[in-house]
């Protein structure tokens, strides 16, 4: 039998669902002025879904429908950001930030899906699906599998938050320095310092509803929201 807590969090996990597939819903321009996409597998719109303010690709003012190729360089200005999808992942690039993305095969065709994000400076939310791939940092290497993550980059140090799902956290100058985590919802933040140090952090700056709007967006829901929603595409 549920308990009255039990009831309260399964509701306020419901009404943070319907907000997330609202504003993905939205996103999409599944309103009366749709924008075209170009779709993925399992009929996932790629590419940008949104921009708010001063937002380039590649020194070019982003707009929904752009696609995303690896040596792409994403930069957000001042009260800015962008949503955008690659494959069965998903990002929020927050303002003032600055990325670089691309594919780890030399060999790959341009059109080859980007599986490495390098976050120069700023703070990125992002929603990956199955296989390897990773966020780098000036300080640190996040090796990713089907993982939901925030970070936030400068000069000084790195914030991770493992979301859920598993991450290998290294010191990007020495890679023999790590920590794995295994996280199920927010418990596992670290900050990676200039120095190589890795330290325990708090969960800043992001929240469950950001996540489960980008988790949305590639037909899936996290698993801190599953028990109470099941959904075609099902998560991890």
């Amino acid at each position: 039998m549920d308990t009255p807590t039990n009831l309260s969090r399964r509701e306020a996990i419901k009404t943070m669902v319907s907000s997330a597939l609202l504003c993905a819903a939205g996103i999409n321009g599944f309103t009366n002025s749709q924008p075209a996409y170009a779709m993925g597998e399992a009929g996932i719109p790629q590419g940008v879904q949104k921009v708010e303010g001063d937002v380039t690709i590649n020194g070019i003012p982003a707009k929904v429908g752009d696609i995303v190729a690896p040596d792409d360089v994403i930069v957000t200005g001042k009260d800015s950001s962008i949503v955008f999808v690659f494959g069965d992942s998903a990002c929020l690039m927050r303002e003032n930030s600055k990325m670089v993305v691309k594919n780890s095969d030399k060999s790959a065709e341009p059109s080859k899906v980007v599986n490495i994000l390098r976050l120069l400076d700023g703070k990125l939310l992002s929603v990956f699906g199955e296989g390897e791939k990773s966020v780098e940092t000036p300080n640190a290497y996040i090796g990713i599998r089907g993982t939901g993550i925030y970070v936030e980059s400068d000069h000084e140090k790195t914030y991770i938050c493992t979301c859920y799902g598993k991450v290998k956290i290294s010191y990007a100058h020495n890679l023999s320095k790590f920590e794995s985590i295994s996280a199920n919802y927010h418990e596992s933040s670290r900050h990676v310092y200039r120095d190589g140090a890795i330290k325990r952090a708090p969960m800043i700056n992001h929240t469950d509803v950001e996540l489960m709007m980008l988790e949305a967006l590639v037909n899936r829901l996290p698993p801190f929201a599953k028990s109470s929603e099941k959904r075609d595409g099902g998560g991890y």
